[in-house]
């Protein structure tokens, strides 16, 4: 039985005539891989108009990313990113003859947009909500490579990002994960279930020894290191074991904080 939070390519093709959604399904991954890597949000520039004209280009990454944070293998240079939330059938070009898919995937590269950041030396992929035969792959590939080396000698081989890709890709991040499995459990934001947390142990003492869980914490979630999946918290209950990791993700950066002003500590007898 496939986990809960693991997808499959079936599971990105059903955004197949949701553009909208294939956009953000997208710019979240990116956003996560950038995150994990510790790129700065300001070099990772995302676009939700999918209606509006683009260029070709519909997200950039402005700097490469360190092969030691990037699992992936596709960030070794500044990249610019297509999508198209279509089956492969879909992909016909705009101009013509010749009407081939061919045809169609050389006009992608030519657009103005795409064309100007290739000649600057990014690296061009084209994502589709789709899965094609690895021979159909190498040839859309090798098509796109030899339009973006008309505009630049020496461009980066282009990349086709199928749905399997992608899925293969996004079982990474969890939270991109539930963006394809809404509902699947009671998940809350942070700052929801702090709340809670904080009504519930309105009174509560620092015990020996939760400093160096709550670090512990804090070192789990830090996604520049590789961990074990699972982190186990145990104890008799009553002795804090919530409001220690409640502590410990507080006092990452984007993950809210405990905020002295909610805290009221019972006072040793």
């Amino acid at each position: 039985m496939r986990s809960v939070w693991q997808i499959d390519g079936e599971d990105v093709v059903t955004l197949q005539g949701n553009s909208a959604e294939f956009v953000r399904l997208v710019n979240a991954l990116l956003a996560a891989q950038g995150r994990a890597a510790g790129v700065p949000d300001a070099v990772i520039r995302l676009n939700q108009k999918d209606t509006a004209a683009d260029g070709g280009v519909d997200a950039a990454v402005d700097q490469a990313i360190a092969t030691a944070s990037d699992p992936t293998g596709r960030f070794s240079v500044p990249t610019c990113w297509q999508y198209k939330a279509q089956p492969t059938s879909n992909i016909k070009p705009k101009k013509g003859p010749p009407y081939t898919q061919e045809a169609a995937l050389r006009e992608e590269v030519a657009k103005p947009y795409a064309s100007e950041l290739i000649k600057k030396g990014y690296g061009y992929l084209f994502c589709i909500a789709d899965d094609m035969p690895p021979t159909t792959k190498a040839d859309w590939e090798r098509w796109l490579t030899d339009e973006a080396r008309k505009l630049k000698s020496d461009a980066p081989e282009a990349q086709v990002l199928t749905a399997s890709d992608l899925a293969q890709w996004i079982n990474r991040y969890p939270a991109v994960v539930l963006r394809l499995r809404p509902g699947v459990t009671p998940l809350k934001p942070f700052d929801e279930w702090a709340a809670e947390v904080r009504a519930l142990t309105k009174d509560h003492v620092k015990t020996a020894g939760w400093p160096q869980v709550a670090a512990a914490v804090k070192s789990h979630i830090d996604f520049g290191r590789r961990v074990d999946t699972a982190l186990v918290v145990q104890g008799e209950a009553g002795v804090g074991k919530t409001r220690t990791i409640l502590r410990g993700v507080g006092g990452r950066p984007g993950h809210g904080s405990p905020g002295r002003r909610h805290e009221r500590r019972a006072r040793r007898p």
